[in-house]
């Protein structure tokens, strides 16, 4: 407990307050994680490092999310220029879903291409 008797974090939103579709929102983050599947701003229960039966969040060839993370990185999506994006400027306020962003409430790690993956950095 802190000294006012609150918990640490009481001023932040709860998981299950936040959009549904807040990952694909303006001024939604993302950090490149490379060749690792594993989040490294999150705690990330150790069993899952090594579950082979882990379903990988896959973004589809046609998802608007996917383009804007491969940007500038080359056909293969393997080469990206930066290490950090930050959605910015999308009319709406949210990129359109595509194929299973549709049907999930939060992502973590997104998989655009083999062996290239990004981390969503959930808003503080």
């Amino acid at each position: 407990r802190t000294l006012n008797g609150g918990y640490i974090g009481d001023h932040y939103p709860l998981c299950v307050d936040m959009p549904l579709d807040m990952f694909l929102r303006n001024s939604a983050k993302y950090r490149f994680l490379g060749s690792s599947r594993v989040p490294e701003l999150m705690n990330t229960n150790p069993e899952y490092l090594d579950d082979d039966d882990t379903v990988e969040f896959v973004l589809d060839a046609n998802s608007l999310l996917r383009d804007k993370l491969c940007e500038g990185a080359g056909v293969d999506c393997s080469s990206p220029t930066k290490n950090e994006i930050t959605l910015e400027g999308i009319p709406n306020g949210a990129l359109p879903c595509t194929g299973q962003e549709c049907d999930v409430d939060a992502v973590r790690v997104v998989k655009v291409a083999d062996g290239t993956y990004w981390e969503y950095v959930r808003p503080a």
